[in-house]
């Protein structure tokens, strides 16, 4: 089952299998999303006011961090997305891998969010939106007016040579 599901139904599967076994949501209202809900009472758990909920959603949390370097790309430039496979968690999806895109806004350096060995972290990366054509992704089955684009940090991407 779990190499036949799409990456989103495995993680809505995790984030359920949590819930339940923290005893927080029972599989029948799992199955029954409109059945009437019970409130759990768990120790040491209390719903947040409104008023939290507004702050926690309207609070910066962006993993921006001060500039040690300058960027080595700018707005304009043509990449390639570096074609790895690392045995590590990526944030760079499969599908953009060895493919040819633009810069289109740079954001800045980063905490770096791939889940690499302690051993090969790269430190803060700066983040750039990198645009691609469709008819590079997906040749010609994309269309000629769609773009597509991406968050990626300069130790995914490299110049075009």
């Amino acid at each position: 089952l779990y190499l036949r599901m799409p990456y989103y139904a495995k993680w809505l599967q995790s984030q359920e299998n949590s819930l339940v076994n923290r005893g927080l949501v029972t599989r029948e209202e799992l199955a029954n999303p409109n059945g009437p809900l019970e409130i759990h009472e768990k120790a040491g758990i209390k719903p947040a006011k409104p008023e939290a909920v507004v702050e926690y959603f309207t609070t910066d949390m962006s993993s921006e961090v001060a500039a040690t370097e300058k960027p080595s790309f700018s707005v304009g430039d043509d990449v390639v997305v570096r074609n790895e496979h690392p045995t590590w968690h990526t944030r760079v999806p499969r599908y953009l891998r060895g493919n040819r895109g633009v810069i289109y806004k740079h954001h800045g350096m980063h905490i770096f969010g791939d889940e690499v060995p302690e051993s090969e972290h790269p430190g803060p990366q700066h983040l750039y939106t990198v645009m691609f054509s469709s008819k590079e992704l997906w040749g010609e089955r994309g269309n000629n007016n769609d773009r597509i684009f991406a968050e990626l940090t300069e130790f995914h991407i490299e110049a075009v040579t």
